[in-house]
Formats: structure tokens, C-alpha cells, sequence
């Protein structure tokens, strides 16, 4: 751990609702995954995971690519979330990844995919904190041409 000044210290730290906490990427999609931890109580459907890329000049790209919304689950502060590359069944579970905090609860899902995604060093897992979203339909016209 890097030592840093008392002055330069951060007090009252806010953390986002969940962070990633690691990551395998070695060993093909069956093996893959992200770990999660919820920093606090919440509604898992309110995040959204995706792999993204950074530009040559360091800064995020818009490349979202393997997008996941996390299901509709109550987390309690301190709860894992993995999200897999492979195939299996979603939800609640023991197995845990080495970086588990034993006590505390586990849940699975998978993205079903035959193929890893975090095979790029540039790859980046992205979370996205969501309260709020609005759909439209877009197919077709929504205005007249003008005459």
C-alpha cells in the first residue's frame, strides 16, 4: 500500500453501490468472470456491467460491448455478484470465487456466451449505476417531411 500524507488523506469516502473487486480472465469463457461486491443495501437491478475499451490516448471509448443489467435481487452491503462469460444456471449459490468474503451471500449469472470477452489488455469492466431510464420505440417516422 502506497503511503500518503495525512494532508492529502480522504475522509468520508463515498463509495459507488457496488465496485468490481477482480476478475478471472485466464482459461476461456468457462472459467471467466467478474466479481462484484455491493458497497451498500440495494436493488442489483439498478446496475448494469458491460466491457468496454480505451481509446489509444487513455480515455474511455464508446465501444460498450456484452452489456448485462443484474437481475432484480435485494443485495445487503457486502453481497458478491460474479458474472460469468460461460454457460450455467443464475442465481444464488455457495461456490464462491477465491476473493468471496466468507459470511456473506454469493450470487451467479452468466452471460451464456462461447467466447471470452476479457481477452484484450484495453478491455475494461464499466458499471453503470441507474436509477432511472426511459425507452422510446424508433422504428419508423415520429414527424412529417416538410413539403
Amino acid at each position: 500500500m502506497a503511503y500518503v500524507p495525512k494532508e492529502r488523506q480522504m475522509t468520508n469516502v463515498t463509495l459507488p453501490p457496488m465496485t468490481v473487486v477482480a476478475a478471472e480472465t485466464v482459461g476461456g469463457p468457462g472459467d471467466e468472470y467478474v466479481l462484484l461486491r455491493a458497497n451498500q443495501d440495494q436493488n442489483a437491478k439498478y446496475v448494469m456491467l458491460s466491457d468496454t475499451t480505451y481509446t489509444d490516448g487513455g480515455r474511455i471509448s464508446n465501444k460498450l460491448r456484452h452489456v448485462f443489467w443484474l437481475p432484480d435481487v435485494q443485495l445487503k452491503a457486502g453481497d458478491h455478484v460474479a458474472v460469468w462469460t460461460g454457460h450455467g444456471t443464475s442465481g444464488f449459490g455457495t461456490s464462491v470465487p477465491a476473493n468471496n468474503v466468507p459470511g456473506k451471500r454469493m450470487y451467479h449469472y452468466y452471460l451464456q456466451l462461447n467466447s471470452s470477452i476479457w481477452n484484450d489488455d484495453k478491455d475494461r469492466a464499466t458499471l453503470f449505476f441507474l436509477e432511472q431510464w426511459a425507452t422510446s420505440a424508433v422504428h419508423g417516422r415520429s414527424f412529417k417531411r416538410a413539403a
